[in-house]
């Protein structure tokens, strides 16, 4: 089996597979000990949606590449697990086939060639069905109580007592969530790229924070 897989006609696709299991050991991993490998690799990316409040229309407005790749609707790493997914499995069907019709397989990076393209084509509307399943960004006051005691970053302004500031906050699913903190205190504040811990929701889509050092 490990002789297939290794085979110079299968190996691009064989590398995909490769990366598409470690994204998914080292986020079983990470979810072990409370955390989120894909969380923490989105958190080094740019922010593709930093306003809470613009409509999906809006935003499909901006940069055509990003809304189709769906940057900022979905993890950047789900968004790349579902692309290897399909790079992988389209590219072994089109060899096996290629090999039946023809009696050998195509060279390895020929055929990565249509199937780059094919993949790329069918990501969209697969990872949409994945946005669709995953949690909602406040949703519900359930899912706004569950931000509290989760780890967050100041993206946006300086947040003030009775002036809130943009924060990115993750929820236990790794669901990005954009919300308003403040202070408790009026003697604190919270300048931009300063990390915070929601501690409780206040209203609206308003939360009490403190600074993650004092966590």
């Amino acid at each position: 089996m490990l002789s297939f897989f290794l085979q110079p006609p299968i190996l691009p696709f064989s590398v995909a597979l490769a990366l598409l299991f470690s994204f998914v050991l080292l986020e079983m991993l990470s979810l072990l000990i409370g955390s989120s490998f894909f969380s923490a690799i989105d958190d080094l990316l740019p922010d593709f949606d930093v306003d809470p409040g613009m409509s999906s229309d809006a935003w499909a407005g901006g940069d055509g590449a990003l809304t189709w790749l769906m940057l900022g609707k979905a993890p950047f790493l789900v968004i790349l697990s579902v692309f290897l997914a399909l790079f992988a499995v389209s590219g072994l069907l089109l060899q096996q086939l290629v090999k039946a019709l023809m009696g050998s397989m195509l060279p390895g990076w020929l055929a990565a060639l249509p199937v780059f393209v094919v993949a790329v084509m069918a990501m969209r509307p697969v990872v949409a069905a994945v946005a669709r399943w995953m949690p909602k960004e406040e949703s519900s006051a359930v899912s706004q109580q569950s931000l509290a005691g989760k780890l967050g970053v100041i993206v946006q302004g300086t947040a003030r007592k009775n002036h809130p500031a943009q924060a990115r906050v993750h929820d236990a699913y790794g669901q990005r969530h954009y919300v308003l903190v403040e202070p408790a205190s009026e003697e604190e504040s919270f300048a931009q790229g300063e990390q915070i811990v929601v501690v409780e929701h206040l209203h609206g889509d308003v939360f009490i924070a403190m600074p993650f050092h004092e966590v």
